[in-house]
């Protein structure tokens, strides 16, 4: 940098011959140089994961984003339920304030925040009423049950419309027909998603839960695959919880692709921990996180290897369980002293955030 800036000082460069236009060419170089020189510096910094979560400060809840270490906190808005996209580059959350009530998109670093669905009903409502959404992995698309929930019940069906959003355009598709509240996956290309909605009287256990397979180039229409609950798209496959109506036994199961034939993965054991979630596909390992429920209503996080159907348990009971790291050694969740917490296999707990919960990171 210093040999580019030499030759500009005080009586230097014209004294040498040298034309404006030789000036303009250093001046480029110099500009290019610092400009790659920030641009490494900003990758290098990105290279650790993004953490993000709510809390409550003065009565309301707001968003606030870290490290996933916990450190170099800060606030980008008030709101609640904050999903990052896996790039890290923005966060989607629900706001709830008169005057501004939907679900917005925003930049980690809280600027250029933009509505996407807006929720006109003006009664106050709960957190309890929305239902998951999530970003698709290459982080153009946005899917879930975010337009105006229905008031007095999490489980009504015809409650809600499920709603795919590109991001940066707006909405693309809504499915009036289906209220998500058995979760949302994509398909790692993209390209393709399953949602799970409920039939009967909204209740998706006793094996309610119906899978229907969309895609996002062109999402008109939505594809029946069969019965299943809480779907989650891999590189190994597609794994989805299916209950036994007869013997009250839920299992997972995997398929390599929608519709081909269901291979299972785990059974509760009779008398065992109940299969709460699946919640995430790591991706160093290809192994599947999934939450089990024990007598106290607490969740024991648990890897399957779906290779061999071997399962590995964290010895940390959690409230709730959020995510797990790439390589599929620390897992994200909620303590039972509702503090946000990464848990790693051998039992080490670190508290990344007090009075805190609905954490998401990229780790």
């Amino acid at each position: 940098m210093r040999l580019l800036l030499r030759p500009l000082t005080k009586g230097s460069y014209f004294r040498k011959g040298r034309t404006p236009r030789a000036l303009s060419c250093r001046l480029t170089c110099a500009l290019a140089l610092m400009c790659c020189t920030l641009t490494s510096l900003a990758l290098a910094g990105s290279a650790q994961g993004v953490l993000v979560y709510d809390r409550v400060h003065a009565g309301h809840r707001e968003i606030v984003v870290a490290k996933d270490d916990g450190s170099a906190r800060h606030v980008i808005a008030k709101g609640i339920f904050p999903v990052v996209s896996p790039d890290g580059r923005n966060v989607a959350f629900f706001a709830g304030r008169r005057g501004k009530r939907g679900l917005w998109v925003v930049r980690i670093d809280g600027r250029h925040a933009r509505r996407y669905v807006s929720h006109t009903d003006a009664r106050n409502i709960a957190a309890t009423l929305y239902d998951p959404f999530r970003w698709s992995p290459n982080s153009r698309y946005i899917l879930g049950n975010i337009s105006t929930p229905c008031a007095g019940t999490l489980r009504k069906v015809g409650c809600g419309a499920a709603t795919l959003i590109r991001v940066g355009r707006g909405v693309v598709a809504r499915y009036r027909k289906v209220d998500i509240v058995d979760g949302v996956t994509f398909s790692p290309d993209s390209r393709k998603f399953v949602l799970a909605r409920v039939t009967g009287d909204g209740s998706s256990q006793g094996g309610g839960g119906l899978l229907e397979l969309g895609g996002t180039r062109r999402p008109g229409n939505l594809r029946l695959l069969g019965s299943g609950e809480r779907p989650n798209w891999g590189r190994p496959g597609l794994a989805f919880l299916r209950a036994d109506t007869k013997s009250g036994v839920d299992e997972v199961d995997l398929v390599t692709s929608p519709g081909a034939p269901p291979r299972t993965l785990f059974t509760q054991m009779p008398g065992g921990n109940r299969l709460d979630d699946i919640v995430q596909w790591t991706v160093g390992t290809g192994d599947l996180l999934i939450g089990l429920l024990d007598a106290a209503a607490d969740i024991e996080p648990a890897l399957i290897d779906p290779r061999t159907a071997a399962v590995q348990e964290f010895p940390q009971r959690l409230m709730a369980l959020s995510a797990i790291s790439r390589d599929g050694s620390t897992v994200l969740g909620e303590s039972l002293q509702g503090e946000v917490v990464r848990v790693r296999a051998d039992g080490n707990v670190k508290v990344l955030a007090s009075h805190a919960d609905s954490a998401t990171w990229t780790s």
